[in-house]
């Protein structure tokens, strides 16, 4: 009898999937019911799925999906959630799902202590909303499972913002239906996009609000110190700028941002730190670490904020242990695709039409901006404005006093620092139980 039931459960999926991925009415149905029961049974001993013990209460599912035709047309899905048994998801939790930026992934953005003995497995944004109650959901696009020794690299010109809207889309779908196999309904969920994630989450919304409401699968929305629209003149020019290097690049055979030094700085500053760094010559390498999260850039963004010395160089993390922003670079991926990022610059100049914000008055869902001083500021929050919908809650985490956000909580203080449990998660925390997620 369980089999004939899930067969049926599939079938109505399969429905889903069919509408759901055709957000903007060009996709086709991917996926077949024996693709549906291998993928995202946990119950049906399909093999699918990997488990791994993440802590004393929590476990780490992930399962590779194929979404194209080449070697590395492939996303991963992620759950993180407590059980009632082994490979028994705990029911009736309501779920919120995790979209990550640049080239940390799942993982490395959102389970990042859980692979470091210098914190607690609890300093994760996952591992914080897991423990609170939540079927923690998310994913890994494209870009960070793309080995750093590939050679050729053209088959990335592609991988632009519409194919990673379309990947989101597949991803919540294919979250959602294993949600509902495991016993906790077919409820539409809370959508956390960080960084270039939430620059996807909102090109996705924008698609999304164009289908039926049975179809929309977002519930509402937190774009972490995510940028999409540009708020002032002077970051609409420097995205016009983006737009005409960015082409440039891509026109000479550069199809990649290259990020494969990440890894190396942090191990290298962790285990030689006075040790002369091949990343940056005449530092050390402490100092090339120090450098990368903590330099700002002519608006004051930076990834951690620091302490610097009268020559202008790092001498230290104002808001994350040293030891752990080191450990975090570990993490990252080697590349990241241009063309992502010129669509991101595109959208932002907005002197070409571009499909990814033709309809943001129509977003109805609740959103809630969370950003950094020493991030993307309250300017990132501007896109907000452009939004349908009557619910709007804004945050900017400041620890310093005014004219100084170069030194202030940084881009990824908002999930690495010492205070962002207080700061930024219980905030994040207390508007999800506030706004239970049900189809708008």
């Amino acid at each position: 009898m369980r089999k004939y039931v899930h067969r049926l459960v599939l079938a109505c999926a399969a429905i889903l999937v069919a509408g759901s991925t055709q957000a903007d009415h060009r996709i086709s149905p991917r996926y077949d019911i024996e693709a549906l029961e291998t993928w995202l049974c946990l119950d049906c001993d399909s093999g699918g799925w990997q488990r791994e013990q993440l802590t004393e209460d929590l476990a780490h599912y992930r399962i590779d999906l194929t979404v194209g035709p080449g070697a590395f047309d492939r996303i991963v899905l992620h759950r993180v959630t407590a059980e009632r048994a082994p490979g028994r998801p705990l029911r009736r939790q309501p779920g919120v799902f995790l979209a990550h930026g640049i080239v940390f992934g799942f993982q490395g953005t959102f389970l990042s202590s859980t692979a470091f003995d210098g914190v607690d497995d609890s300093r994760s944004l996952a591992v914080f909303l897991a423990r609170r109650g939540y079927d923690v959901w998310g994913l890994d696009f494209r870009w960070p499972n793309v080995p750093a020794d590939t050679s050729d690299l053209e088959f990335i010109d592609s991988w632009g913002i519409q194919q990673d809207a379309d990947d989101l889309g597949l991803a919540l779908t294919a979250a959602r239906v294993s949600r509902l196999l495991s016993g906790n309904g077919l409820a539409p969920m809370h959508l956390l996009g960080y960084s270039r994630g939430g620059r996807i989450g909102y090109a996705y919304l924008n698609a999304e609000s164009q289908l039926p409401r049975p179809l929309r699968q977002v519930a509402g929305f937190i774009p972490l110190d995510a940028v999409f629209k540009a708020g002032t003149p002077e970051l609409r020019g420097r995205a016009c700028e983006n737009v005409a290097a960015i082409e440039e690049a891509l026109s000479g055979g550069t199809y990649v941002d290259d990020f494969s030094f990440l890894p190396l700085a942090g191990t290298l500053a962790t285990q030689d730190p006075d040790g002369p760094s091949p990343v940056f010559p005449g530092l050390s390498n402490r100092q090339a670490s120090l450098i990368i999260g903590a330099r700002p850039s002519e608006t004051g963004f930076h990834l951690v904020g620091g302490t610097f010395g009268a020559n202008g160089l790092p001498t230290g993390l104002r808001f994350t242990e040293e030891a752990y922003w080191n450990s975090f670079l570990g993490g990252a991926g080697a590349f990241q695709p241009l063309r992502g990022s010129l669509d991101a610059s595109r959208i932002a100049c907005d002197e070409e039409d571009v499909p990814w914000d033709d309809h943001l008055a129509d977003v109805r869902v609740p959103v809630f901006y969370v950003g950094a001083e020493g991030g993307n500021r309250e300017t990132a929050a501007f896109t907000t404005t452009l939004l349908g919908s009557d619910d709007v809650e804004t945050l900017v985490i400041s620890q310093l006093p005014p004219g100084q956000n170069a030194f202030d909580f940084g881009h990824l203080d908002v999930l690495t620092g010492t205070d962002a449990e207080e700061l930024v998660w219980e905030p994040i925390l207390d508007w999800l139980r506030r706004h239970p997620a049900r189809r708008r």
